[in-house]
């Protein structure tokens, strides 16, 4: 369809005039309330928004389909990206989002879109040749979200666009992630608690409804109570008064009535109350909208609520701990998923509990149910869903490994058990169980160079990533980066600001340091036009990273994007595999703001309790504009074999809160690196993460022979650590390196089975690096211990009746002690504000 046949519509329905007529024939006293617009096309096009804002003035609400261009982000389509539409997302029976609902964000505004879901999947509806049939689309969704508008209008007229859209969002079921997202918007249309919201049953009349007050001036507002009509109970309702000066926020005043066999009581004194003040030349500055809950409240116990958490997905054979949120709960409380009851429910506190879901529920999304003893209850639609049994191995990392070192690989998908094991081509490894998410296996020493399969296999399910794994030769150069090490700064574009692009890249192997390493960077602009930024170089000793030199670019206009980096684009350098020297990252480009001053991270703590996986991670941030609005946590651990650090873990962007929150390490033993970001409501992320270091120490441990485990700690002067292995099988040996040398500080590596000690006392404030060595294959018992020394000096000493050997020693420290991930990282678009503090595990796993 042209544009002038769009903007002719939209000229219509300001003005409609009959068939066959002509503009100057319409009569603006027929437009309707609200317009439905079912729009196919793209996002970040402005042209069509002098008629959205010329419904706006003329009263006509603008109801817009997202699109149906999902599941990506950044695809909602114009005009339903404008700031001034409203963008309705499509669900299904199940309160989930269909999966062709186009998500956030918008390309124009920093406003949640789409900005509400309803139904747009599997409707059964009116078609076009005079019957019905079952539809699915967006262009399902906001014909919902149109009907609601009519109906609130309907029971509260004098309601405006900007009043209606808040009742709509404010009355919305949360859905997905906490508060607003860019998936369901504000969450799902409930019309019911729509319209119940706007409705005044005659208990409560205030005059004068409208007024003028000059500036500094007040004015009295009449209150009456008219109990007549009603049943004893407790009513309320809210005074809101609105100005139409556009710096004046609304004033909202609850009422309550208390309806009984005596005189009613108000709670709250409704006599005389000052209108917000304004300028003297408004019209129509004041408008009182007072609204009622017409069902008497019969009880003086609080109803339960449930805190939205985001929803947790489980395996249909597995029982599954859950933490449950809201207020008002009162022991015993019960809970269940739809009929399926909850067990071992443990009482936190009136806001918080924990239970255990069944095991072996059939697949599909789940209702959870809470209820107090006295049979009060809440609900909170789609928090728990079940998967199939099938296996699914989606990820491994690293993806690479030394051939003269065993590697330990990482494994994460769905429906693993304890019986799953891991093979690479046609090797088993061993395996190790973690949780249904998350595996960890072995591959040993000595494999061929080559790309391999890696499989999961269970009882006869087994599920393949081709070619997903390369074992290379430790003497051979290869570079290599991932999608999230092609880095921005700042991290969030805008349309017209300069950015730095620059790639972290790997040199695995090779034996000598590669200098002047070219990288040239591409990118991929929303019309198909295809830039060349410039080159970046970098030096990169074997086996460490560098980090290039930046090109600097200006994004010319909001949209997605594609960055793209070629790693030695001339094939200056020899590698063994050359094929995977390109990355790529979709980055989204939005409109300039004012707030350009990212937050900083003030403080950054993590803690773990002896013999115990679930850390806490602690940060406080600060922004000077908007406000710190939300933080991303990333874990790593160090890949001796790889020779890299990899990103284990990570969350999603996760509600501020300057207080704690809960993390699940990953159960293999050793170091664990986390780096935490912030973002500011305007979209700003901290230039550089918050950094934290914890050592997951297991009593018993196991390494084959060449396995290396590290450990890190920081050490104030004065303070020791003490190293212990006891084997019961094979040879394990110690080693401790500091930041400062370049050979080990200690060291003990007895023959066999004899007990193996170390204790370092720190002279200085120091970083100290501990390497446990599997000279052999070798099962042992372990203890890491840091206490004051009272002392300065280095100390050393052995366990009486050891004998030591003359076998070689480790002197590769792997990985120096003061080697940290790189604080150059490709993150994740940040999402608007939400109002809630509550997080839940799990955390999403990378």
């Amino acid at each position: 369809m042209q544009q002038t046949h769009l903007l002719a519509a939209a000229e219509w329905v300001l003005a409609p005039y009959p068939v066959g007529g002509l503009p100057i024939n319409g009569n603006a006293n027929q437009r309707p309330h609200v317009v439905n617009n079912s729009w196919g096309g793209g996002g970040g096009n402005l042209w069509y928004q002098a008629a959205v804002l010329a419904w706006r003035a003329a009263d006509i609400f603008p109801a817009f389909s997202a699109g149906n261009s999902g599941p990506n982000a950044g695809t909602v389509g114009s005009p339903g990206d404008y700031a001034n539409s409203f963008a309705s997302g499509a669900t299904d029976s199940g309160d989930n989002i269909a999966y062709f609902s186009s998500r956030g964000p918008s390309l124009l505004t920093s406003e949640t879109k789409p900005d509400i879901s309803a139904p747009g999947y599997n409707i059964y509806s009116a078609w076009n040749n005079g019957s019905y049939a079952t539809i699915s689309g967006t262009s399902m969704a906001s014909p919902h979200t149109a009907g609601c508008v009519a109906l609130v209008k309907a029971a509260n007229p004098g309601l405006t666009i900007g009043q209606i859209e808040d009742v709509l969002i404010n009355t919305s079921v949360d859905l997905g992630n906490t508060g607003p997202d860019d998936t369901f918007g504000h969450g799902r249309l409930n019309c019911y608690a729509a319209v119940d919201a706007v409705r005044s049953d005659g208990w409560l009349t205030a005059s004068p409804v409208n007024g003028q007050v000059i500036a500094g001036g007040n004015a009295t507002v009449e209150l009456t109570f008219d109990a007549g009509n009603l049943s004893n109970g407790s009513y309320s309702a809210n005074l809101t008064i609105t100005s139409n000066d556009p710096d004046e926020s609304a004033l909202t005043i609850p009422v309550s009535l208390v309806v009984g066999d005596t005189t009613p009581t108000p709670t709250s004194t409704p006599t005389a109350t000052a209108l917000p003040t304004i300028t003297p030349t408004p019209t129509s500055t004041a408008t009182s909208l007072p609204t009622a809950t017409p069902k008497p409240t019969s009880t003086a116990t609080p109803t339960p609520t449930l805190t939205a958490p985001p929803q947790i997905t489980a395996v249909n054979r597995d029982g599954n701990s859950i933490e449950i949120i809201g207020s008002n709960f009162i022991n015993p409380v019960r809970a269940s998923l739809g009929t399926y009851s909850l067990s071992q429910v443990t009482f936190v506190n009136s806001g918080k509990f924990q239970a255990i879901a069944p095991s072996n529920l059939p697949s599909g999304t789940y209702t959870l149910i809470v209820t107090n003893p006295d049979g009060q209850t809440a609900t909170y639609p789609a928090a728990f869903a079940v998967g199939s049994s099938s296996l699914d191995l989606q990820v491994i990392a690293p993806e690479r490994g030394r051939n003269d070192l065993p590697s330990l690989l990482y494994a994460f998908g769905l429906n693993f058990s304890k019986d799953t094991r891991v093979k690479l081509g046609a090797t088993s490894l061993t395996t190790q169980y973690v949780n249904q998410n998350f595996l960890w296996a072995i591959v040993p020493a000595g494999q061929t160079p080559g790309s391999y399969n890696v499989s999961v296999i269970d009882n006869g399910l087994t599920d393949t990533l081709v070619n997903a794994y390369t074992v290379f030769s430790a003497t051979d150069d290869d570079l290599l980066s991932h999608s999230t090490l092609l880095w921005t700064d700042p991290g969030s574009l805008r349309a017209g600001s300069e950015v730095d692009v620059g790639l972290v890249v790997y040199h695995q192997g090779g034996t000598q340091t590669l200098t002047d390493v070219a990288v040239r960077f591409e990118v991929d602009t929303p019309t198909g036009e295809t830039l060349t930024l410039g080159k970046g170089t970098a030096d990169l000793p074997p086996n460490r990273y560098g980090t290039t030199s930046s090109v600097s670019w200006v994004p010319a206009a909001t949209g997605n994007y594609v960055l793209r980096a070629v790693i030695d684009p001339n094939n200056t350098v020899a590698e063994n595999d050359e094929t995977n020297n390109i990355i790529e990252r979709t980055i989204s480009v939005l409109p300039a703001v004012a707030d350009r001053t990212p937050p900083q991270i003030k403080s950054f703590t993590a803690t773990l309790p002896a013999n115990s996986t679930l850390a806490t991670l602690s940060v406080t941030a600060t922004d000077s504009g908007t406000g710190v609005n939300a933080v991303l946590f990333i874990e790593y651990e160090f890949s001796p074999s790889a020779r890299q650090w990899i990103a284990v873990r990570q969350s999603e962007w996760l509600d501020y809160q300057t207080a704690s929150y809960n993390w699940e390490v990953s159960s293999t033993p050793g170091m664990k690196y986390f780096q935490v970001w912030a973002a500011d409501v305007a979209g700003n992320i901290s230039q550089l993460p918050g950094q934290a270091v914890l050592n997951y120490v297991t009593p018993t441990d196991s390494l084959f022979q060449g396995q290396i485990r590290l450990y890190r700690y920081h050490l104030a002067a004065g303070e020791r650590i003490t190293v212990r292995t006891t084997p019961t099988s094979g040879d394990p040996d110690i080693y401790l390196w500091d930041s400062n040398s370049a050979s080990p500080k200690a060291s003990s590596y007895n023959t066999g089975t004899n007990i193996d000690e170390i204790n370092y006392t720190a002279a200085q404030d120091v970083t100290v690096q501990i390497i446990i060595h599997g000279y052999a294959n070798a099962q042992f018992a372990q203890s890491i211990e840091v206490t004051w020394a009272g002392a300065t000096s280095l100390a050393f000493s052995e366990p009486n009746d050891v004998v030591i050997t003359s076998k070689t020693p480790l002197d590769d420290a792997i990985v120096p002690a003061e080697n940290e991930p790189s604080d150059k990282q490709g993150l994740p678009s940040v999402p608007v504000a939400t109002s809630t503090s509550a997080i839940y595990l799990p955390v999403t796993l990378k």
